[in-house]
């Protein structure tokens, strides 16, 4: 299931990096719909401390325990032995290791449980958690927006039509 996760967000964030076939089709609060000409993701990206950016993607899947994949792409900095800890609102702090690094950036790869994306539909603002390699006694956060994430992840899900997966 995580591999099938982890391969789809892959291909995805290739295709937003190679912006050709990528088109901006619709906006919600702090959130963008960006589709492909095969599937649609939610999307924001967020500048902290000035010159680093963390982008998160997310779209629909249906499988008996999830119900979104979620990708967030942070800087190569992080200290991945000590994954992020997401929390939405101040609470319903969820902890996640990191997936993988790139020269861009490393990356969580998520599935969401069907309980865990009504939190962020219903949320204002999230924050994660994390640690610097080098610095670890120093936990790190920043804060995204959740406002309008229900309106494009709702979007998304009508663009793409019903989620399909093999879990």
């Amino acid at each position: 299931m995580i591999k099938t996760i982890a391969a789809t967000i892959s291909i995805l964030l290739l295709a937003t990096q190679v912006s050709g076939g990528v088109r901006k089709v619709a906006t919600s609060g702090d959130w963008t719909v960006l589709c492909d000409p095969i599937s649609c993701v939610a999307a924001q990206s967020v500048k902290y401390r000035g010159l680093k950016r963390v982008d998160f993607q997310i779209f629909p899947i249906d499988g008996p325990e999830r119900a979104a994949a979620l990708s967030i792409k942070l800087s190569r900095d992080v200290d991945t032995t000590r994954g992020a800890t997401i929390f939405i609102d101040g609470k319903h702090g969820l902890a996640y290791k990191f997936t993988k690094c790139t020269r861009s950036g490393c990356v969580l790869q998520l599935g969401l449980a069907k309980k865990t994306l009504d939190t962020y539909r219903k949320g204002q603002i999230g924050e994660i958690h994390y640690y610097y390699t080098g610095k670890p006694n120093r936990p790190e956060k920043f804060q995204f927006s959740l406002y309008g994430f229900a309106g494009a992840f709702g979007e998304v899900e009508k663009r793409n039509g019903p989620a399909k997966s093999e879990y």
